[in-house]
C-alpha cells in the first residue's frame, strides 16, 4: 500500500507540473491574440486539470497490469483558425513522439450532423488514439520536447474531450 502513495504522489507532482505548463502555454498563446488566460475554466475544458490527470496517471498504481493498452477518444472542438494549428500540432505528434511511445491514430474524422445529441453537443473532430499503457501515456506528457508543442493544441481547441477506454472485460 505505501507503494501506489508514493506512485500517487509521483502522479500528482507530475501532473501539476504538466497542468502548470500548459497554463503558462495558455498564457503565452493570449499574448499572441489566443485564448484568454482569465478564462481558467477554458484552459481546463482544452487540457486536463491537475487532478483530472492524477487520477489517469495514478490509476496504473492499482491496476492489474500497468502495461495494458488504452484507447483515448478525442472529441475536439476547433477555436477560429485552430485547424490549422492542430494540423501543426498532429504533424509534430506523428513524426516524433507517436514512434517514440509506442502510440498509434487508429481513426481520425471530421464530425458530422450528430444523431442523438443535445443542441450544441457537435464536435468538430473525433479521434482515437491508441496508447501501448498509461505508462508510456505518463512518459508522452512529462516528456520537455512534447510539452514544446502542447501550446499548438491548446490554442487549436476551445473545448475537448479525452476518454480513456479499456477493452470490456478488462475490468
Amino acid at each position: 500500500m505505501v507503494h501506489s502513495r508514493s506512485r500517487t504522489q509521483h502522479a500528482s507532482a507530475v501532473a501539476a507540473d504538466i497542468v502548470t505548463t500548459r497554463t503558462l502555454d495558455m498564457m503565452a498563446a493570449a499574448q499572441d491574440g489566443g485564448p484568454n488566460p482569465d478564462r481558467m475554466e477554458h484552459v481546463m475544458a482544452v487540457d486536463p486539470s491537475e487532478q483530472q490527470l492524477a487520477e489517469f496517471l495514478a490509476a496504473d498504481a492499482d491496476a492489474d497490469d500497468v502495461d495494458s493498452p488504452v484507447v483515448m477518444l478525442n472529441l475536439l472542438r476547433f477555436a477560429e483558425g485552430g485547424r490549422e494549428l492542430y494540423r501543426q500540432y498532429s504533424a509534430a505528434f506523428s513524426r516524433t513522439f507517436a514512434p517514440r511511445y509506442g502510440v498509434e491514430v487508429l481513426y481520425a474524422g471530421n464530425g458530422d450532423t450528430p444523431l442523438v445529441a443535445e443542441t450544441g453537443q457537435a464536435w468538430d473532430a473525433v479521434l482515437l488514439v491508441r496508447y501501448p499503457s498509461r505508462r508510456a501515456f505518463r512518459q508522452l506528457v512529462a516528456d520537455p520536447e512534447y510539452r514544446q508543442i502542447t501550446h499548438l493544441r491548446s490554442r487549436a481547441l476551445t473545448e475537448a474531450v479525452l476518454q480513456p477506454t479499456v477493452p470490456w472485460g478488462s475490468r
